[in-house]
């Protein structure tokens, strides 16, 4: 199931940890699919999609399995932009017309970058 979340959200998502949850974090009036896991630490790996097979169920979040190999924070997302067409494999998140879905995963990498900085315990690294 994902669940919605408004980009103001993001630090209440960060410091719950409960795991690995599906998001659809709504920003500037665009919404960007994305799976993430939370831990106690200071460091985030993000993981962009390359390309979708037509097969596959969207959103797919390429890499998730990865996810409990890392002793950190994870985040796998989903491109947007492959919900324009479905006989697209690839959109480099750049979205339609005046839409760039590439701006909006940027603002969510930044609010998660330093809500993860924030929440994590003294120490961390």
């Amino acid at each position: 199931m994902i669940q919605n979340l408004e980009l103001t959200e993001i630090d209440e998502l960060v410091s719950y940890r409960e795991g690995s949850a599906q998001y659809l974090v709504k920003v500037a009036k665009q919404q960007v699919p994305l799976c993430a896991h939370f831990r106690d630490s200071k460091n985030l790996v993000v993981f962009f999609p390359g390309a979708h097979a037509l097969s596959a169920p969207k959103p797919k979040f390429q890499r998730q399995n990865y996810f409990k190999n890392l002793d950190c924070s994870c985040v796998s997302f989903f491109d947007p932009t492959l919900f324009l067409d479905p006989e697209l494999t690839l959109g480099w998140f750049q979205g339609g017309g005046e839409v760039s879905h590439l701006e909006r995963a940027t603002d969510i990498v930044t609010t998660l970058c330093d809500a993860c900085l924030t929440s994590a315990p003294v120490g961390q690294i």
